[in-house]
């Protein structure tokens, strides 16, 4: 094998080697990329239901608490006005 055939066979493998590792890599990380957006994309979606849980919950807990005060004031009424 001449050596000009030799020098480019040890110049051009490595370099395109180097290139396939850099395709590769950053193939890797534009997957990564999209896979921590879709994680971001949940985790608000969770956030959005968990908000919307809570405030039902809440007005479902007012709501009971304002029946049970509705309940209650006539019976302390009384009781006070006896105690009177």
């Amino acid at each position: 094998m001449d050596p000009m055939t030799q020098v480019l066979l040890a110049v051009t493998i490595p370099t395109a080697g180097a290139l396939v590792g850099v395709l590769v890599s950053n193939s890797r990380i534009n997957d990564m990329n999209v896979r921590i957006s879709d994680v971001g994309e949940r985790m608000e979606r969770i956030s959005e239901n968990l908000v919307r849980h809570i405030d039902k919950r809440t007005a479902e807990l007012r709501a009971e608490l304002r029946r049970v005060e509705e309940m209650i004031a006539p019976r302390l009424k009384h009781l006070e006005e006896r105690i009177r």
